[in-house]
């Protein structure tokens, strides 16, 4: 059964990531697209190499199955929000407006100072605390990313006329991108950027780079990202008072290609997919289900300063959590930093039903893309801003997704006020 589910769920993947690339068609623009290049360059080698392993009560079958089904309802997301989007509501409201300069200089000022203090506070919030901060790192992580608002602000100001204010802005910002690209191998940030200068690149020119390109890149992307780990361990030579060029060699003697080929063969344990499926197992086992639920949850860590309202009061507004389940029914432990994947906490949500969130995520996606190409500065803003948690709702969790929506509406708000009163 495993293997035959397999054949189906690569047979998707390839038929999604090669369609609009013989219709020569942008994959950017088409978010089952690049859900399949993730699936193909990150998911499918780790599921490949679990094939033979024992994995309980059909977790890994349950894997394949609702990663089919959330690639098919990412398909459905995509068409019906093109065949239902109309171009209401676009007119000068939308449109960031004049100011939009002195708009990115506040963002990238006050969202350059909260990174800093990140960088500051993280290695001992992290020797405190491993992974999971607490405290006022929180509050200066989330106040950070208004960095990346007036980043993307920057390059729209760019694009209506380039000037040196636009430019040393984006300059600016771009240097803390690159710090968190090259010095701590960040995954993230690096699609970030490469989707932020993909998509104004189509924006201002209505095409897109070549299928080779597209397959280069995509390819690239890969070898990256199944090799961050390997990177960051290079690249953190610069903290015990390494040379930079002892770093650079450490970094050219990572094999890309021979590490991405052992995880397929399974020489290298890459355990993402296996906690997914060990996941899935757990919820096979006892059919606790969230019902969505854990996307609240996530609110709340997210939005709710503990500090300030009280920890107690904060944990008081949580759901039950059925994450711990695997654990006490399989005496099964994650590898400490990695992922669930987002078919963990869809799964646990609403069974096989929760491919349904990658439909919503789907729709929502396209709907930023057809407005950015309406001329809706604010659609810009939220699509290359987001496109990132689109493609972790594969990797990491789809709740993250929907969260950074309403982050970016709540850092938008008072630009929103402001440029509609001087209308």
């Amino acid at each position: 059964m495993i293997q035959l589910l397999l054949g189906i769920l690569i047979f998707f993947a390839f038929a999604a990531f090669l369609f609009p690339l013989v219709k020569n068609r942008a994959i950017i623009n088409n978010y089952p697209a690049l859900m399949s290049a993730v699936y193909l360059g990150w998911a499918l080698p780790q599921v490949i190499a679990l094939q033979f392993t024992q994995i309980p009560n059909f977790g890994l079958e349950s894997l394949c199955l609702i990663m089919i089904l959330s690639l098919i309802a990412a398909v459905l997301g995509k068409n019906l929000a093109e065949k239902k989007w109309i171009s209401y509501g676009i007119n000068s409201s939308s449109s960031i407006g004049q100011l939009i300069n002195i708009y990115a200089f506040v963002y990238l000022i006050s969202g350059s100072y909260f990174y800093l203090q990140v960088s500051r506070l993280s290695e001992e919030a992290t020797l405190l605390y491993g992974g999971f901060w607490t405290g006022a790192i929180t509050i200066y992580a989330f106040l950070s990313k208004l960095l990346s608002i007036g980043f993307v602000m920057s390059v729209i100001s760019y694009l209506r006329g380039s000037s040196w204010i636009n430019v040393s802005f984006i300059l600016y910002g771009l240097t803390f991108y690159l710090n968190r690209i090259v010095i701590h191998g960040r995954r993230a940030e690096l699609i970030e950027l490469a989707m932020i200068g993909l998509y104004f690149y189509f924006i201002k020119n209505r095409k897109s780079i070549g299928s080779k390109s597209t397959i280069f890149l995509v390819f690239c992307a890969a070898l990256f990202v199944n090799n961050a780990g390997e990177y960051r361990n290079a690249t953190s030579q610069l903290y015990e008072e390494k040379s930079v060029g002892e770093m650079f060699s450490a970094v050219l003697e990572i094999q890309f290609l021979d590490n991405f080929l052992n995880i397929a063969s399974g020489t290298i344990d890459s355990s993402e997919i296996r906690n997914a499926a060990m996941n899935l197992a757990a919820v096979n086992s006892t059919l606790n289900l969230d019902y969505g639920l854990s996307l609240w949850n996530t609110a709340i860590k997210q939005f709710v300063p503990g500090q300030i309202i009280g920890h107690e009061l904060k944990d008081s507004l949580l759901f039950t959590d059925f994450s711990q389940e695997t654990r006490d029914l399989f005496l099964y432990e994650s590898h400490p930093g990695s992922t669930q994947t987002g078919f963990s906490d869809a799964y646990r949500s609403f069974w096989i039903l929760g491919f349904f969130k990658f439909f919503f995520i789907s729709y929502l996606l396209t709907l930023f893309i057809r407005r950015s190409l309406a001329g809706d500065d604010y659609s810009k803003i939220y699509l290359v801003l987001t496109v990132v948690a689109s493609l972790q709702a594969v990797t990491h969790s789809t709740d993250q997704f929907f969260v950074q929506i309403v982050i970016i509406f709540i850092f938008l708000l008072p630009v929103r006020i402001h440029s509609r009163r001087r209308i």
